[in-house]
């Protein structure tokens, strides 16, 4: 019995240790669980946590007058000779690099979207977004409107039966007008060749024609005034080339071909030289006197270039030379019935030239406007004129200057492709 006694004895001296063992523990443990849903359920339904395992530190050996800088939250690891305790080193495990996974990248992820998955305990996922890489253009394209507003002068020189060198009769259209629409258009592959070219028309219905005719043939020496109106104006260019292109500059040769076809008709006639027996008294400016049409199908070698300024602004500039043309002419006077109509004429013409130049503004990527020049000169001075009598040598000439103003529109931007 006294055994016994000292046994309930200690055993009652433990319970109170017992229970604020667990008092301290319990919230302890609680504590440790904050963060993350519970691991599982008891039969009652009561949350519960399983302990997180963490990796063990790994120690080394630390001299023992290093014990004392060792923090005290641990029991020691060893004892010295003389019973001092002593602490080793903690080296704590190099964390491993794992690749994101898409519960590691769900935080940056932005809100503007729905989740695309969800884990096993309910937090939303969103997976990386592969970026697609931006497409290479590989066409350009550009069409456009010009309002073309110039003059002209168109010289038709006969000759004595060829070949000779005597001027017989010179017809000279001047000041003809020009108000012409032009459609034009280019397409650009990636490779750097191109396709260019553009179509226009216009009335003529201003300008003057000057009839002379020279002795010996004629005596004394006429000259004669007409107006001119009624007349037109078509002409269509196709080019095809190659660009080499730079940040700011573009470069471009090509070959093409140039359609040019007028029409001129003189109303009425008035002396105004000393022969009696031409257009004396003077015939009416309602009553057609002459009329001349002639078409150049020509051959066209060039250089283009463009410069890219400043604030939206480039340079355009063209010249095209002209190595062969083909004229195909006819003339009739219809006051004259001694004189078939038409009097065919047929030539070559060589080295002549086709001068352009623009300044174009961007407004947009897209959309741009411009103003510019322009200048033609075709001739040729290798020309007959088919009479009943003989082939009379001709020199035919045409001029066309003036001004223009375009928009134009753009579809793709190869500059994109290396300078994005």
């Amino acid at each position: 019995m006294p055994r016994q006694g000292r046994a309930l004895g200690v055993l009652r001296s433990l319970v109170p240790v017992v229970v604020l063992a667990a008092i301290w523990v319990a919230p302890s443990m609680a504590a440790d669980q904050p963060d993350r849903l519970p691991d599982d359920y008891t039969d009652d339904g009561k949350p519960i946590w399983y302990p997180t395992v963490r990796p063990k530190p790994t120690t080394q050996w630390v001299a023992p007058w290093v014990a004392a800088a060792q923090p005290v939250d641990r029991l020691p690891d060893d004892y010295t000779a003389d019973g001092k305790p002593v602490w080793y080193a903690t080296v704590s495990p190099k964390p491993i690099q794992q690749s994101a996974s898409p519960l590691a990248v769900a935080p940056a992820q932005p809100a503007d979207r729905l989740p695309d998955d969800y884990t096993d305990d309910g937090k939303p996922i969103w997976y990386p977004t592969i970026v697609s890489p931006k497409p290479v253009q590989q066409w350009e394209a550009e069409v456009g409107g010009r309002y073309f507003l110039g003059s002209g002068q168109t010289r038709l020189q006969l000759f004595g039966l060829a070949p000779s060198s005597l001027l017989v009769s010179q017809l000279t259209y001047s000041n003809l007008t020009t108000n012409a629409g032009e459609i034009f258009g280019r397409v650009e592959h990636l490779s750097g060749f191109f396709l260019k070219g553009y179509v226009g028309i216009s009335a003529l219905n201003s300008g003057k024609l000057q009839d002379e005719d020279f002795s010996p043939i004629t005596i004394p020496y006429s000259s004669t005034n007409s107006d001119q109106h009624g007349g037109q104006v078509k002409y269509a260019t196709v080019d095809f080339g190659w660009d080499m292109r730079a940040e700011n500059l573009r470069l471009g040769v090509f070959a093409g071909y140039l359609y040019f076809s007028e029409q001129l008709n003189a109303y009425g006639c008035t002396q105004t030289a000393s022969n009696p027996a031409i257009c004396v008294p003077p015939i009416p400016n309602t009553v057609l006197g002459i009329t001349d049409d002639a078409t150049w199908n020509a051959m066209r070698l060039g250089v283009v270039t463009q410069w890219r300024l400043a604030y939206g602004f480039s340079l355009t500039t063209e010249v095209a030379w002209l190595p062969v043309g083909i004229l195909s002419a006819s003339d009739y006077h219809w006051l004259r019935p001694d004189l078939i109509k038409p009097i065919p004429e047929n030539g070559t013409a060589a080295s002549q030239v086709q001068l352009e130049a623009l300044l174009n503004y961007q407004f947009s990527p897209n959309f741009s406007v411009g103003v510019g020049g322009r200048y033609w000169n075709i001739g040729t001075a290798g020309a007959d004129a088919d009479f009943p009598s003989g082939a009379q040598s001709i020199n035919f000439r045409t001029e066309l200057w003036g001004a223009f103003v375009q928009a134009s529109y753009k579809f793709g931007d190869l500059r994109q492709n290396a300078h994005p």
